[in-house]
This record gives C-alpha cells, sequence and structure tokens, in this order.
C-alpha cells in the first residue's frame, strides 16, 4: 500500500503547474498509479492538469 501512495505522490509533483496535459502523464499513461479511475484519481487530475486543475477541482467541490 505504501508504494501506491509514493507513486501518486510523484504523479501529482510531476503535473507542475499546469500539467502534462490531458491523458500524457508519465505515471498514470505507464499504470504505475493503481486504480486511477476510483481511488487515486485526483492524482491523474494532478499529473494531467497541474496545480491549477487541481486547485479548479477543490473548489468545484467546496462550492458544493
Amino acid at each position: 500500500m505504501g508504494s501506491n501512495v509514493n507513486q501518486s505522490k510523484i504523479a501529482i509533483g510531476s503535473g507542475g503547474f499546469f500539467g502534462k496535459g490531458f491523458l500524457n502523464g508519465t505515471q498514470t499513461k505507464l499504470k504505475y498509479v493503481p486504480e486511477q479511475d476510483t481511488d487515486f484519481i485526483f492524482c491523474t487530475v494532478g499529473e494531467g492538469h497541474g496545480f491549477l486543475g487541481s486547485t479548479l477541482v477543490l473548489v468545484i467541490y467546496w462550492l458544493l
């Protein structure tokens, strides 16, 4: 379980500020992060859309 969390942290960090683009993340594309569409979906958003996309998701969640 610890390696899953580590890989998701690496994926979020590799996204940077603007992200790598939709479905272009290396950690998620190469399946280093398991269960991307359920348990670890936030790291997929973080890698693909970066800090801005992650912040937008959190703001929308907060508004709801």
